[in-house]
């Protein structure tokens, strides 16, 4: 893991900390791969909604915080996969996946930031 994901990962870690969750309840919750991939796949779901949604609609902030506590848990997953008896390949799998929700979540905020910018024009 590089250190440009590692600080992607961190951002979400920190977000779940801001909104008063708490990290270690849910490290500890992590007990073999099947619990990561539940992570990874709801997160997969909520963007997924939120991408269906964004088609027909501006989303704002408040639309982003189920799929920001959702990445959180699954940041604290990848943290946890280091300590299960895990490939390495499996382990950067699931990194990858990880950023590319990042980098859509990304362009999705950045197409809804647009819609603002043609509304005020």
């Amino acid at each position: 893991m590089n250190n440009t994901d590692k600080e992607i990962i961190n951002q979400y870690e920190n977000y779940l900390i801001r909104v008063k969750i708490d990290i270690n309840n849910i490290y500890d919750s992590i007990k073999k791969l099947d619990d990561i991939k539940k992570y990874e796949s709801l997160v997969k779901l909520e963007l997924e909604k939120l991408e269906k949604l964004s088609e027909e609609y501006k989303l704002y902030d408040s639309n982003y915080e189920n799929l920001m506590i959702k990445m959180g848990k699954f940041a604290v997953g990848l943290r946890k996969i280091e300590n299960l008896n895990v490939d390495s390949d499996i382990k950067k799998k699931f990194i990858e996946k990880f950023i590319n929700y990042n980098s859509t979540f990304e362009d999705l905020q950045r197409i809804n930031i647009m819609k603002d910018a043609y509304v005020w024009k």
